[in-house]
């Protein structure tokens, strides 16, 4: 996308494109591709270089959230809590995940994985070909970062919390007093080496503390 806009002519137009409604959130560039979201529940796909629409994708509610790329899926959630999977070539939806709760944070691919976050602070991590529940944990807000066998994220009241990235049961939790600078959300680059920075002068300060076993809801 870099090299598209540095070798843009100064007097070149912009390209622009009428949907229905105003993006909720920023666009999101993935190669030749931009994508965004609407308040009015649709996702749209574009190819930059052609100016052309890929594809246009209803959901079955407004949407909070950027769409998430994971080649060769388009990653969606709406506010009723559905978690859908698009082919990213002609917009075809190939499965839907309902968490049951509302979701308005980011949705978070990394290394192959899929996770969402809810509103009533639940985790799920997904599989994200098929669409099914990999492991399910409570008690987490926001994500933070992740490393290889980790997963760090913030509770409701702000404090870090650490899963196992393989089962997403809860390793530790900070307990202790505020007075550390928390990263910001990290999914890209440096991820374990800004949290272990952390959670060793965490360690140092003895306000780490182990977390109980959670106990995951029996399925019906």
């Amino acid at each position: 996308a870099y090299k598209m806009v540095r070798e843009r002519r100064v007097d070149e137009i912009p390209q622009r494109y009428s949907g229905s409604g105003s993006p909720s959130v920023a666009p999101i560039v993935v190669g030749n591709r931009a994508m965004w979201s609407t308040p009015q529940g649709y996702i749209y796909s574009r190819e930059i270089s052609k100016s052309m629409l890929q594809f246009r994708f209803r959901l079955d509610d407004h949407v909070d959230v950027a769409p998430a790329f994971m080649s060769p899926y388009v990653y969606a959630a709406s506010r009723s809590g559905r978690v859908y999977a698009i082919q990213e070539e002609r917009g075809l939806e190939l499965w839907q995940f309902p968490t049951e709760a509302p979701i308005a944070q980011p949705i978070i691919t990394i290394d192959g994985k899929l996770y969402v976050i809810t509103d009533k602070a639940e985790m799920f991590r997904i599989d994200p070909r098929v669409g099914t529940q990999v492991w399910y944990a409570t008690g987490i807000a926001q994500f933070l970062s992740m490393s290889a066998n980790r997963l760090y994220g913030l509770t409701p009241q702000g404090q870090i919390i650490v899963l196992d990235a393989e089962t997403g049961s809860r390793l530790a939790i900070v307990a202790g007093p505020g007075g550390y600078d928390v990263p910001t959300r990290n999914s890209e680059t440096d991820r374990e080496s800004c949290m272990e920075r952390l959670l060793f002068r965490m360690r140092a300060d003895h306000i780490v503390r182990r977390a109980a076993p959670q106990q995951r809801p029996q399925e019906l």
